[in-house]
């Protein structure tokens, strides 16, 4: 009889193994059918025999329960050291998921209010633990990983663990006690109930009971908890390991010593993408969202099909997680719940909680039940239903329900937005919403819902005409809609894609980047007549496999066509055309080739092009300097130049500088005999360009000795070791630091609005201007070589006036000494102070030298440079990295 249980459990064994092996959903899916036949036919057979079973069941357990047929029928184990330990152990391991085997397994550890630690130090100490954590949180795999430790761990080589899945409480047993005793069964065959109460009571086993909130039936729960509290305090030397959702924990166990699971940390997410080859760029939302492992697991499946870095369709990989929250998780733990409603009812009733709830933190449990109520057909069993929606793991519950993360309100609220909203119906809601910085993630979910072809044109133009942080991140997001623009034919696809990178290059620099749109390719020609108006047109080519683009841009009068495409063979005689009429404008074209199916840019990829050839387009912007640039940026253009031209090296007038340049202009004129002459260059500065730079800063009046950072005033003969920062005392040092900080903050509020003002609300520094800088200066009392220069840290704070405030410098011994929690918590509170938020919280450690004396460039324009990095940061907060 003990041989036919022992089968019985060893098949419960193979079935749940079987239905655990979930590498992929089509494994899931074909695994759930078969065992549904396998179930069928298993169930045929065993209730032809259950009468028989279920009597020798109640045999074996007399048998247990009886101690005079044990004794002289059963040569009775009555001590530890007579099992074969070694080999249970190893068995155990044989048994363990493939998680738990896996070097990739990034290992965590449980903390309470008290420390953290890995599970079995902690379990050793405290005797009894009970782990709470949410859905997917990896419990399970945290107990099993305890198990492998109890099997191989020297402190434990003497203690039998026992790992109970409680989903199967009240149905493969009906007490732990009863369970211990099947499970030891099945390897010894000859343990008996006295011998498990003397382990108990011994400090001999470790019961590592997994999943309490998995018990379906309410009253089989309660009943496992009143068996484990039993446990507990009939047999306080047992060490018990418990774990349940918190959302499903009331606090059963009083004082038992509660921990949760460590998240996974960004660098560990990181590294394990890397090892899956996922090398995507996600928003620092996601990878709070993958401190959850399920979720982490599910991103990785998801995100392997993603071709290029940037694209990633949300809204498929919260489908994704959705659906697994909505049940198929519970499927694949072998948890089968009587749930009537469908994936796509689940997600309506959901989506419109969210909808409509989307600006409360959370809800009381009053309104989620009336809600349930007042949109749930009745043919429904409303109760089991909002249980059964408690318990999913999309909503946290406490003393009010929200939802897990903010992400999974978003998804939500887009799904409901999609299937109930139409923008050209509705378009007054989707204007009321985009103004809304909290709904900006719900129309990047709802750019990835999107399935025909002209809908999204419609809403990614809409997206594009009124924000275009959020259009970058909705056309990256977009579905694939690749089978659509397959059906085209070849002409039709190569007109609607230049068509489409010409309409929206044109539109972005027109209205976001008005100011300097002439500094972009294709620029103005010197001879070009400015009194016609003139258009951006494209000149492009795509090769017959589709997988080839080249094509420029070009400058023709308003009227004209604005695509011009012709066959691949055809281009380069186009190209010679169009480039002899531009030279005779006095312009150049910029030739652009991308090989699209290298690129990962095959298909419907139009716009992410344009923003490619946008960001390329900044990055030269950036690197050559051509922004409208502050007085004293262009100031300090001046003394870089004149530092090349003996002549007026110190001269401080700008009057007598301009004097000097007409004089030489005009010398080279007299000597060319008034010849063409595009520029003249003299000792690296170009005249010309310096002549127009000195009439303007006159013009508007600058004060020019004002805006120039000070100058050294130690004489190098008075210094030993020629540092370059000796060359400055102490006054000088901490005035240029001043300025150098102040100029910096001017320059860069100016900068932003008169290059980029409708993008300033999207550069972080640019939302906490104005601001006050705080200088921590080390200067060293004897330097002795480059290491030893003096050093600068600091950071700003929210000024008390609504002007720039003057920086503050602090002296100090060691300027590592701040720490960076203090250092935010400071900018923090200068800002609540101003009922404002800090978007920046950043502090930076330099050498002087470095940054205000010379600069990162090394070109001698610190404060140019300085300006340059931040208003490129400000860019690449939209765009990415350029």
């Amino acid at each position: 009889m003990v041989k036919i249980e022992e089968a019985i459990n060893n098949c419960f064994i193979v079935i749940k193994d079987a239905l655990n092996d979930f590498k992929t959903d089509d494994t899931v899916r074909l695994i759930l059918n078969n065992n549904k036949e396998f179930f069928k036919e298993i169930f045929q057979n065993m209730q032809e025999h259950n009468d028989s079973v279920l009597a020798g069941i109640e045999d074996i357990k007399d048998i247990l329960n009886d101690p005079s047929i044990v004794k002289n029928n059963i040569d009775e184990i009555v001590d530890i050291e007579q099992i074969d330990l070694d080999n249970y152990h190893k068995n155990l391991l044989l048994m363990l998921s493939e998680n738990v085997l896996d070097e990739n397994y990034i290992q965590r550890k449980i903390y309470s209010e008290e420390d953290d630690e890995d599970s079995l130090t902690a379990l050793l100490a405290k005797k009894q633990i009970l782990l709470l954590s949410e859905a997917g949180y990896g419990k399970t795999v945290e107990c099993e990983i305890l198990v492998k430790k109890f099997c191989m761990d020297i402190r434990t080589t003497a203690i039998i663990p026992i790992f109970l899945q409680l989903q199967e409480y009240g149905q493969n047993y009906n007490s732990i006690f009863e369970a211990i005793v099947i499970k030891l069964n099945v390897h010894f065959e000859r343990i008996s109930k006295k011998y498990v109460e003397s382990l108990l009571k011994n400090d001999k086993l470790a019961l590592i009971l997994d999943g309490l909130d998995d018990i379906l039936n309410n009253e089989m729960r309660e009943k496992c908890i009143l068996d484990i509290k039993h446990l507990i305090l009939n047999y306080n030397k047992t060490y018990v390991f418990i774990t349940i959702r918190n959302n499903r924990y009331h606090n059963e166990f009083g004082n038992i010593n509660k921990y949760n699971l460590t998240e996974l940390d960004k660098a560990s997410i990181v590294k394990k993408l890397q090892s899956e080859n996922v090398f995507a760029n996600l928003p620092e939302s996601y990878y709070q969202l993958f401190k959850n492992p399920l979720l982490l697991s599910i991103g990785i499946k998801v995100m392997k099909n993603v071709r290029h870095r940037d694209l990633i369709n949300r809204s498929v990989l919260f489908q994704e997680l959705m659906i697994i929250y909505c049940g198929e998780w519970d499927k694949m733990k072998g948890i089968f719940i009587d749930q009537k409603l469908t994936y796509t009812e689940l997600f309506s009733i959901i989506g419109k909680l969210a909808y409509e709830k989307y600006d409360q933190p959370n809800f009381s449990l009053i309104e989620f039940d009336k809600f349930i109520f007042q949109n749930v057909f009745s043919i429904y069993n409303k109760p089991s239903l909002i249980d059964f929606l408690l318990r999913t793991g999309i909503f946290v519950v406490n003393d009010t329900i929200s939802f897990y993360h903010k992400l999974f309100k978003e998804f939500f609220a887009a799904y409901h937005l999609f299937e109930n909203k139409a923008l050209t119906t509705d378009m007054n809601v989707f204007e009321a919403l985009i103004e809304k910085d909290t709904w900006q993630e719900v129309f990047i979910f709802y750019s990835g819902l999107i399935e025909n072809l002209d809908e999204q044109n419609t809403f990614l133009d809409f997206i594009m005409e009124n924000n275009l942080n959020l259009y970058i991140q909705c056309v990256n997001a977009m579905s694939d809609l690749n089978f659509e623009v397959a059906q085209l034919n070849k002409t039709e696809f190569v007109q609607r894609y230049l068509n489409t990178i010409v309409k929206t290059y044109t539109y972005i620099l027109d209205k976001y980047f008005k100011p300097i749109k002439e500094t972009f390719d294709p620029k103005p020609g010197l001879r070009e007549n400015k009194s016609k108006k003139m258009n951006i047109v494209i000149v492009g080519s795509i090769s017959d496999d589709y997988k080839h683009l080249e094509f420029y841009f070009d400058r023709i009068e308003e009227g004209s066509p604005q695509v011009l495409f012709t066959e691949s063979e055809n281009f380069s005689e186009l190209e010679e055309k169009i480039k002899f009429a531009s030279m005779n404008q006095g312009r150049s074209v910029t030739y652009h080739y991308i090989n699209l199916d290298l690129s990962n840019l095959s298909g419907d990829s139009a716009r992410k092009v344009t923003i490619n050839r946008i960001k390329d387009e900044l990055k030269k912007i950036f690197e050559n300097r051509y922004l409208l640039e502050s007085k004293y940026l262009l100031c300090e253009r001046v003394e870089n130049s004149k530092k090349r031209l003996k002549k007026i090296k110190n001269c401080k007038d700008l009057k007598l500088i301009l004097e000097f340049l007409d004089n030489e202009i005009t010398t080279v004129y007299s000597s060319t005999k008034g010849k063409n002459i595009v520029e003249i260059d003299f000792n690296g500065v170009e005249l010309w360009s310096f002549h127009e730079l000195i009439k303007t800063l006159i013009s508007e009046h600058v004060d020019y000795e004002k805006c120039i950072l000070p100058d050294k005033d130690i004489n190098p003969m008075n210094i030993s070791k020629h540092w370059i920062y000796e060359l400055y005392s102490d006054r000088q040092l901490k005035e240029i630091i001043s300025k150098y900080f102040y100029f910096h903050q001017i320059s860069y509020i100016e900068m932003v609005m008169s290059n980029f003002p409708l993008l300033a609300n999207n550069f972080s520094k640019y939302q906490d201007t104005p601001y006050k800088t705080i200088i921590y200066l080390e200067k060293s009392e004897t330097p002795t070589d480059q290491y030893f220069q003096p050093s600068i840290m600091h950071f700003h704070i929210a000024s008390e006036s609504d002007l720039p405030e003057q920086p503050e410098i602090i002296e100090t011994n060691d300027c590592y000494q701040n720490n960076g929690d203090c250092v935010f918590e400071q900018i923090r509170d200068s800002y609540l102070k101003q009922n404002k938020v800090a978007h920046q919280l950043s502090y930076t450690h330099t050498s002087l030298s470095h940054q205000i004396i010379i600069g990162r460039s090394n070109k001698h324009r610190p404060l140019s440079d300085y300006v340059y990095d931040s208003m490129k940061e400000g860019i690449e907060e939209i765009f990415g990295k350029i």
